[in-house]
């Protein structure tokens, strides 16, 4: 019997797949899911949060929807400069029995004690990959971030945008994800409108959220602060932060950088990069902002539990 061209094609997509061995379309595994129902979200560090070589203790949250009882993920693992199948240097690792202050992975979240190397890139810009591992399919899904060693990133004309680490190393979470929330812009100034009428200082704590669990160690504490009332620049003198309410004999933890654009996700943010006291118990931590233009003073206080 004979076939024409076309009439083996038709065959050939009849039978709808390719013989044993055959190569399919590129990029494509058959074994591999579409997407993954791990879930990793990073807390410390922010994107672009300054760092220094050593021991930091980097905390997030990784669970697998699927699975009985969270978190349903047996192991996370990180990474430095490069993904870790392309010789990326492995700088902490966390397992499901371990439950430390600064090593625990766990329904509420892990922590990792990882060692930052001593190393030299451009513009000091570093990435983290975070490997989290399924204990029920036994899948991975990995996140990235960068961050900056030793220095800030120094903005001018000549000054490349970092490279930010390709999202594509990770699968898309499986279902609709949640909104990542997000900070207003920086308010434009209305035409005639009445002094006094709305309070033109805002403050918003991005990092830790009410409620939080941090592990003593190195912690980064960010946010937004600005006084749209300014003529430019954000309009902020300065922001303190204390453990526990500054008038009732609260710990002072430091003055927030202004202008950092890893404690808000704008110029307008602050970060504070601070080790936590160790003092386990629930606490309350108080952000104060002071305005360059009226010398006003907002407040805002979240509770947290230190480990």
């Amino acid at each position: 019997m004979k076939y024409t061209i076309a009439g083996l094609i038709a065959v050939l997509l009849a039978f709808g797949s390719l013989p044993v061995g055959a190569d399919g379309p590129p990029g494509l595994n058959p074994l591999q899911s579409v997407c993954s129902a791990v879930r990793v979200t990073l807390f410390n560090p922010q994107p672009g949060a300054l760092i220094t070589p050593g021991s930091y203790v980097i905390e997030g949250s990784a669970v697998d929807d699927t699975a009985p009882t969270p978190p349903g993920v047996d192991r996370v693992q990180i990474f430095f400069d490069q993904p870790r199948d392309s010789g990326g240097r492995f700088i902490g690792e966390v397992d499901a029995d371990q439950d430390t202050a600064n090593q625990r992975l766990s329904a509420r979240g892990f922590a990792v004690q990882a060692r930052i190397p001593n190393t030299t890139v451009p513009n000091n810009t570093h990435a983290l990959f975070v490997y989290a591992r399924s204990a029920v399919t036994g899948q991975e899904q990995v996140v990235t971030e960068s961050v900056q060693l030793n220095l800030p990133l120094k903005v001018g004309p000549f000054t490349p945008t970092p490279t930010t680490p390709p999202v594509q190393l990770s699968l898309p979470t499986c279902g609709t994800p949640a909104p990542t929330p997000t900070f207003p812009p920086f308010p434009a100034t209305v035409a005639n409108a009445t002094p006094g009428a709305s309070d033109s200082l805002t403050l918003q704590v991005a990092n830790p959220q009410p409620g939080d669990t941090l592990p003593g160690g190195m912690y980064a504490i960010g946010g937004l602060a600005f006084d749209s009332s300014a003529a430019s620049g954000t309009g902020i003198q300065q922001v303190q932060v204390f453990l526990d309410p500054r008038d009732s004999g609260g710990q002072f933890l430091g003055t927030a950088t202004l202008g950092a654009a890893s404690g808000g996700g704008s110029v307008f943010g602050f970060e504070l990069l601070v080790p936590l006291p160790d003092r386990a118990g629930a606490h309350t931590l108080s952000v104060y902002a002071v305005s360059s233009v009226s010398s006003r003073e907002t407040s805002v206080s979240i509770p947290i539990t230190i480990d």
